[in-house]
Protein backbone atom coordinates (compact mmCIF):
# COMPACT_ATOMS: atom_id res chain seq x y z
CA UNK A 1 0.00 0.00 0.00
CA UNK A 2 1.44 3.35 -0.98
CA UNK A 3 0.92 6.60 0.92
CA UNK A 4 1.71 10.18 -0.06
CA UNK A 5 4.46 10.56 -2.64
CA UNK A 6 4.61 6.78 -3.19
CA UNK A 7 5.98 6.05 0.31
CA UNK A 8 5.11 2.57 1.47
CA UNK A 9 2.77 2.59 4.47
CA UNK A 10 2.48 -0.25 7.01
CA UNK A 11 -0.51 -2.55 6.79
CA UNK A 12 -2.62 -3.06 9.88
CA UNK A 13 -4.62 -6.27 9.74
CA UNK A 14 -6.87 -5.52 12.72
CA UNK A 15 -8.20 -2.07 11.72
CA UNK A 16 -11.95 -1.99 12.23
CA UNK A 17 -11.98 -5.18 14.31
CA UNK A 18 -13.06 -5.06 17.97
CA UNK A 19 -10.22 -4.77 20.45
CA UNK A 20 -9.50 -7.86 22.53
CA UNK A 21 -6.97 -8.47 25.25
CA UNK A 22 -3.82 -9.88 23.69
CA UNK A 23 -0.86 -11.61 25.30
CA UNK A 24 2.47 -12.79 24.00
CA UNK A 25 2.62 -16.60 24.00
CA UNK A 26 5.39 -18.76 22.56
CA UNK A 27 6.47 -15.99 20.21
CA UNK A 28 3.06 -15.14 18.77
CA UNK A 29 0.26 -12.79 19.78
CA UNK A 30 -3.12 -14.33 20.39
CA UNK A 31 -6.41 -13.58 22.10
CA UNK A 32 -6.71 -14.52 25.78
CA UNK A 33 -9.17 -17.38 25.14
CA UNK A 34 -6.72 -18.92 22.65
CA UNK A 35 -3.95 -18.60 25.21
CA UNK A 36 -5.94 -20.69 27.72
CA UNK A 37 -6.48 -23.53 25.24
CA UNK A 38 -2.86 -23.47 24.09
CA UNK A 39 -1.67 -23.40 27.72
CA UNK A 40 -3.42 -26.73 28.31
CA UNK A 41 -0.77 -28.31 26.06
CA UNK A 42 2.69 -28.15 27.73
CA UNK A 43 5.52 -26.71 25.64
CA UNK A 44 7.95 -29.50 26.54
CA UNK A 45 7.46 -33.12 27.54
CA UNK A 46 10.65 -35.18 27.35
CA UNK A 47 12.20 -38.03 29.33
CA UNK A 48 13.64 -36.90 32.64
CA UNK A 49 16.20 -39.71 32.70
CA UNK A 50 19.75 -40.02 31.40
CA UNK A 51 20.03 -41.02 27.76
CA UNK A 52 19.62 -40.41 24.06
CA UNK A 53 16.24 -40.64 22.42
CA UNK A 54 14.16 -39.46 19.49
CA UNK A 55 12.18 -36.22 19.66
CA UNK A 56 9.82 -34.26 17.43
CA UNK A 57 8.94 -30.58 17.08
CA UNK A 58 5.21 -30.05 16.59
CA UNK A 59 3.29 -26.97 15.48
CA UNK A 60 -0.03 -26.70 17.37
CA UNK A 61 -2.81 -24.51 15.99
CA UNK A 62 -6.55 -24.00 15.86
CA UNK A 63 -7.87 -24.87 12.41
CA UNK A 64 -10.94 -22.70 13.04
CA UNK A 65 -8.82 -19.55 13.38
CA UNK A 66 -7.98 -17.89 10.08
CA UNK A 67 -5.00 -15.97 11.50
CA UNK A 68 -1.93 -18.00 10.54
CA UNK A 69 0.04 -16.27 13.32
CA UNK A 70 -1.90 -18.08 16.07
CA UNK A 71 0.09 -21.20 16.90
CA UNK A 72 2.75 -22.55 19.19
CA UNK A 73 5.52 -25.12 19.00
CA UNK A 74 5.86 -28.03 21.38
CA UNK A 75 8.66 -30.58 21.90
CA UNK A 76 8.06 -34.24 22.68
CA UNK A 77 10.68 -36.95 23.16
CA UNK A 78 10.55 -40.45 24.60
CA UNK A 79 13.05 -43.30 24.91
CA UNK A 80 10.45 -45.97 24.17
CA UNK A 81 9.71 -44.59 20.69
CA UNK A 82 11.04 -46.84 17.97
CA UNK A 83 10.15 -44.25 15.35
CA UNK A 84 9.51 -40.51 15.42
CA UNK A 85 5.97 -41.27 14.19
CA UNK A 86 5.32 -43.24 17.41
CA UNK A 87 5.77 -40.02 19.38
CA UNK A 88 3.41 -38.14 17.08
CA UNK A 89 0.80 -40.90 17.36
CA UNK A 90 0.80 -40.43 21.16
CA UNK A 91 0.66 -36.62 21.04
CA UNK A 92 -2.10 -36.21 18.44
CA UNK A 93 -5.03 -37.38 20.64
CA UNK A 94 -3.90 -35.14 23.52
CA UNK A 95 -3.77 -32.06 21.28
CA UNK A 96 -7.11 -32.88 19.64
CA UNK A 97 -8.72 -33.38 23.08
CA UNK A 98 -7.96 -29.71 23.74
CA UNK A 99 -9.77 -28.64 20.56
CA UNK A 100 -6.55 -27.97 18.64
CA UNK A 101 -4.76 -29.51 15.69
CA UNK A 102 -1.10 -30.15 15.02
CA UNK A 103 1.51 -31.14 12.50
CA UNK A 104 4.99 -32.50 13.00
CA UNK A 105 7.50 -30.08 11.49
CA UNK A 106 10.57 -32.24 12.05
CA UNK A 107 12.48 -34.43 14.40
CA UNK A 108 15.87 -35.40 15.67
CA UNK A 109 17.55 -36.73 18.79
CA UNK A 110 18.06 -35.41 22.29
CA UNK A 111 20.98 -36.26 24.56
CA UNK A 112 19.83 -35.64 28.12
CA UNK A 113 22.05 -35.72 31.19
CA UNK A 114 20.15 -34.64 34.31
CA UNK A 115 23.26 -35.35 36.38
CA UNK A 116 25.35 -32.87 34.36
CA UNK A 117 22.33 -30.65 33.59
CA UNK A 118 22.90 -30.76 29.85
CA UNK A 119 20.61 -31.19 26.85
CA UNK A 120 21.58 -31.36 23.20
CA UNK A 121 19.16 -31.44 20.25
CA UNK A 122 20.57 -32.65 16.94
CA UNK A 123 20.07 -34.86 13.89
CA UNK A 124 16.92 -35.50 11.90
CA UNK A 125 13.95 -37.78 11.41
CA UNK A 126 13.83 -39.93 8.30
CA UNK A 127 10.04 -39.61 8.24
CA UNK A 128 9.55 -35.95 9.24
CA UNK A 129 12.85 -34.35 8.26
CA UNK A 130 15.06 -32.13 10.39
CA UNK A 131 13.45 -30.09 13.17
CA UNK A 132 14.50 -26.49 13.62
CA UNK A 133 16.72 -27.28 16.60
CA UNK A 134 17.02 -23.59 17.50
CA UNK A 135 13.28 -23.51 18.25
CA UNK A 136 13.61 -26.74 20.21
CA UNK A 137 16.53 -25.29 22.16
CA UNK A 138 14.58 -22.13 23.01
CA UNK A 139 11.67 -24.19 24.36
CA UNK A 140 14.00 -26.45 26.36
CA UNK A 141 15.68 -23.38 27.90
CA UNK A 142 12.30 -22.23 29.25
CA UNK A 143 11.67 -25.56 30.99
CA UNK A 144 15.29 -26.15 32.06
CA UNK A 145 16.71 -22.68 32.80
CA UNK A 146 19.58 -24.06 34.89
CA UNK A 147 20.77 -26.47 32.14
CA UNK A 148 23.41 -26.01 29.50
CA UNK A 149 21.44 -26.49 26.27
CA UNK A 150 22.99 -26.79 22.82
CA UNK A 151 21.91 -27.87 19.36
CA UNK A 152 23.52 -28.96 16.11
CA UNK A 153 22.39 -29.97 12.64
CA UNK A 154 25.07 -32.68 12.56
CA UNK A 155 24.44 -36.36 13.13
CA UNK A 156 21.53 -38.69 12.71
Amino acid sequence: MNGPQGISQPRFRNIGKPFSSKVLFSGVVMAQQDNERFSSVPDVDIEECEGRYKYILIKVYDANVTDADVYKYIVRGFRAAGFHADIYDNVLPVVEKNGLECECVGGGRIDHSPKNKTLKAYGYSQGFGRADHSITSDLLKKKYPDYSITWSNEGY
